[in-house]
């Protein structure tokens, strides 16, 4: 789960560095293929809601906190490299999982029931707190309703408004291109 919020981070920054909708949307497929595989397997591990907590936590900070503190203390060309490897990823070996916990019956609403953000909030949370920590403010000093809306705002911003409809699609919605990625470039965390 961490380095899937590490990937959000690449994500927010990797938005503004390459600036290319075409790797944007390569990027935003990777990501979404980890995030349905950790939903599913959370699902057949039955993670609990106050387990999801403790795993979604990065200490006493909210994990866009940290994810943002790490994105900020890392190069450009690190974040565009880090981005062009999960962009140009070939994540067959990552799909295949998908497919076989589909196969055993894992639905799209059994993974989002697991996961709290989807790839694009996840993205635009991180892209709302980096846009606070460069005004000296905290993702703790808004309340969760202006959370709500900025996100909104940072969605439409980005230019993510094709968010699917996780309910009305089948699990793996694009076809697999490929090796699974791990974005390794901040280390290994628990």
């Amino acid at each position: 789960m961490h380095d899937l919020q590490h990937t959000a981070g690449i994500g927010a920054a990797g938005r503004e560095l390459v600036g290319s909708s075409e790797d944007f949307a390569l990027f935003r497929r990777v990501m979404s293929m980890h995030w349905q595989r950790i939903g599913a397997i959370s699902h057949v591990l039955g993670v609990t809601g106050a387990e999801r907590s403790v795993l979604w936590q990065r200490g006493g900070e909210h994990w866009s906190d940290t994810v943002t503190g790490a994105i900020r203390a890392t190069e450009p060309q690190r974040l565009r490299n880090a981005f062009g490897v999960i962009a140009r990823a070939d994540f067959t070996a990552a799909a295949i999982p998908m497919l076989v916990l589909q196969a055993a019956g894992i639905t799209a609403h059994d993974v989002a029931e697991q996961m709290p953000e989807s790839p694009d909030a996840m993205i635009a949370l991180v892209t709302i707190t980096l846009a606070q920590h460069s005004h000296g403010n905290t993702i703790a000093a808004i309340t969760t309703s202006d959370v709500g809306a900025d996100i909104n705002q940072a969605i439409t911003a980005a230019g993510l408004t094709t968010i699917p409809d996780i309910d009305e699609q089948p699990i793996l919605a694009d076809p697999p291109i490929g090796p699974a990625v791990r974005s390794s470039e901040f280390g290994r965390e628990p």
